[in-house]
């Protein structure tokens, strides 16, 4: 099942998406799920099905306004707004809480275990939940996807993660070098957070986005897009024995 959920932030309008199988009577964990930079269209959504199978009740984020991923962008636009809404850290921190309410508020309803929280996120979208998560909310798993902008936006904050994180990424990414996932992985150090990251030789960004056609910025891979999936599956199976 997908279903829209409309929700306003600072009278910017959104619109997230509820994904699962309406097939499952049993409770399932509860993972709230950021889209990359296309927005909510047919391909994230499609992610976020994947990820949903017939074990988790996902709610899709919408950090970049409804009706966003109606219309194929050219990467200039892309960047525009992705660069504004990274800036933005108060719509990122908000947006999450909200999307996260949402998520609590419809699995309750439908049957969820809201008791299992995870964080999923994809490009840009790992990035607005990395910042999110540094805040403390409860989440118990978080995995992200060649994840952009992986460092906080400012240092001095504190950094609260709760939950371990899988980090899947490529050694020749260009938009995020291996310099930055080092970083993150020595946050992680120092908060106490369980990490593990996988790191596929010669893969570029976005290799989960069938979309990607530009050889060396950004790649689809559809074996590295299996794995990686396979991957994070088990990662959260294993984390909320399921």
């Amino acid at each position: 099942m997908e279903q829209a959920i409309g929700y306003e932030i600072d009278g910017r309008k959104c619109e997230g998406m509820l994904v699962y199988d309406e097939s499952v009577k049993k409770k399932r964990p509860a993972i709230l799920l950021q889209c990359d930079w296309k927005g909510i269209c047919p391909d994230t959504v499609a992610q976020a099905r994947m990820i949903a199978g017939d074990k988790y009740f996902v709610f899709m984020a919408d950090m970049w306004g409804a009706g966003f991923g109606a219309k194929p962008k050219t990467f200039e636009e892309l960047m525009k707004v992705s660069r504004a809404l990274r800036a933005d850290y108060k719509f990122t921190i908000d947006n999450n809480r909200k999307a996260m309410e949402i998520l609590l508020d419809e699995g309750k309803k439908r049957g969820a275990d809201t008791s299992k929280i995870g964080l999923v996120g994809y490009c840009a979208g790992g990035g607005f939940g990395l910042e999110y998560a540094r805040t403390g909310p409860k989440v118990d798993a978080i995995v992200v996807f060649h994840v952009t902008n992986p460092n906080p936006l400012d240092a001095s904050r504190p950094s609260n993660i709760k939950g371990p994180v899988l980090i899947l990424h490529g050694t020749v990414d260009p938009v995020t070098p291996l310099a930055s996932i080092r970083a993150l992985e020595e946050e992680l150090d120092r908060t106490k957070v369980s990490w593990q990251t996988v790191i596929w030789s010669g893969a570029c960004h976005s290799f989960t986005d069938v979309a990607a056609k530009d050889p060396g910025r950004g790649m689809y891979d559809a074996t590295l897009d299996r794995r990686a999936n396979v991957l994070a599956q088990e990662f959260l199976a294993e984390t909320f024995r399921t």
